[in-house]
């Protein structure tokens, strides 16, 4: 059995590009601005076999330029519309362990001139069911950790923080401030006042003597830290969050321009 096109023999490395192109900008783009319409490219040894226009809202029309071209021009093309094609790629033989899809996909190069218009995005459009698998996937384990963030900032918060513990201390023989103590070698403390900028380091030995009465538990100055670091990992999360449901919407929208859902 051999397969045919157009009375010719081809070989069976042929695939269906089943695409749409969609004004995803902030401008319309108007006849006057195009000095190149989109452009699909393809390399040596590739083949354009035909294509054709499926759907579209705006006046467009696939031409097929060479073996190697088609191009798609539009009359008016506003934001948010689109077109809707097929075309039919003839692959060359080879041995690579790629499929037939991946390797057109990767040939093909998008090409225009039109004013104020940027490159081409190219996106994938996944199945129904495979957007809903990647979905739940991607977006269950981002999901557990922002719960896992809420349940231990809550835990820290209903817990409390430690609070430290403070000694009045004889700065001199008229001044007397709180300090916090740290350790900082064998027999060396470090003192640092809560009450001024004052901060020193002396012997263990000595501190204990300037002691003027008995210490005390200071308020908690952690809640700050905390607040902004739950913050920073709650807007982290609901970032990843806001990506993966992102992709999964645009996913469904495409999904429903070629007619898929």
């Amino acid at each position: 059995m051999a397969v045919t096109y157009g009375g010719e023999q081809v070989n069976e490395n042929l695939v269906l590009l089943n695409g749409a192109f969609i004004n995803s900008g902030k401008t319309d783009i108007t006849q006057s601005m195009v000095e190149q319409p989109i452009t699909l490219k393809l390399p040596d040894g590739y083949k354009w076999l035909t294509g054709k226009v499926v759907k579209s809202m705006i006046d467009a029309e696939l031409r097929q330029v060479d073996d190697n071209t088609i191009s798609i021009s539009t009359g008016l093309f506003r934001c948010g519309e689109y077109v809707r094609f097929h075309a039919l790629a003839q692959l060359p033989d080879n041995a690579d362990g790629d499929s037939n899809s991946k390797k057109l996909k990767k040939s093909i190069k998008f090409e225009h001139r039109i004013t104020n218009t940027k490159n081409i995005d190219e996106t994938e459009v996944q199945p129904k069911s495979a957007s809903k698998k990647d979905l739940q996937r991607k977006g269950l384990p981002v999901l557990i950790l922002f719960i896992v963030v809420v349940i231990l900032t809550g835990f820290n918060l209903y817990k409390g923080l430690p609070k430290t513990m403070v000694y009045p201390y004889l700065i001199s023989p008229n001044l007397i401030e709180n300090v916090r103590v740290k350790i900082t070698a064998e027999d060396t403390v470090k003192l640092t006042s809560i009450d001024s900028e004052f901060e020193t380091e002396e012997k263990f030995t000595d501190f204990v003597t300037k002691i003027n009465g008995s210490p005390s538990l200071d308020g908690s100055t952690g809640y700050i830290s905390l607040f902004i670091i739950t913050g920073l990992q709650l807007l982290l999360v609901s970032g990843l969050l806001g990506m993966v449901i992102f992709d999964y919407t645009r996913n469904r929208r495409l999904l429903r321009i070629i007619n898929e859902l």
